[in-house]
């Protein structure tokens, strides 16, 4: 009779918080690959708290012995965050040293206007919904690009 008492108990809070095991915490996310002389290292460090998504600091590497590959790729990154430039909270840094290119960037979801990144990209309406981006949908989002993520 305990044994039921307590099952039931314990259903009855799982249910009312919604089986929510992804409340407050940190998500650490990588990526490793190598391809045609091109390493890839990826990291994505999330927090969240209430289920959703408060600060991402990613950390992306590129390594390469052709230095006119890291020059395109630095080139591309670079006009995927022009836009962003003035964004308030949506802080990057693009570099090379050697045979890798290094891109470091951090942004702040809990107090950056998520309607801005929706204007400069309609894309960044599929994660961000009602101003809020859910823990949940980024992992799934992360998972679908064979990014491992952890809590």
């Amino acid at each position: 009779m305990k044994k039921a008492f307590l099952f039931i108990i314990i259903s009855t809070c799982l249910f009312l918080t919604g089986c929510d095991v992804m409340k407050d915490g940190t998500m650490t996310c990588t990526r490793k690959e190598s391809k045609s002389g091109i390493s890839l290292d990826l990291s994505y460090t999330v927090d969240y708290a209430d289920g959703f998504v408060t600060k991402i600091s990613s950390s992306e590497k590129i390594t390469a012995d052709d230095s006119s590959v890291l020059d395109l790729y630095k080139e591309k990154i670079e006009e995927q965050f022009e836009p962003y430039k003035d964004v308030e909270y949506y802080n990057y840094d693009v570099s090379i040293k050697d045979n890798t290119l290094s891109s470091k960037t951090i942004i702040e979801y809990d107090k950056i206007d998520t309607s801005k990144m929706i204007e400069i990209d309609s894309n960044n309406g599929q994660l961000i919904k009602n101003g809020k981006i859910s823990i949940k949908t980024l992992k799934s989002y992360y998972e679908s690009l064979n990014i491992s993520c952890e809590n």
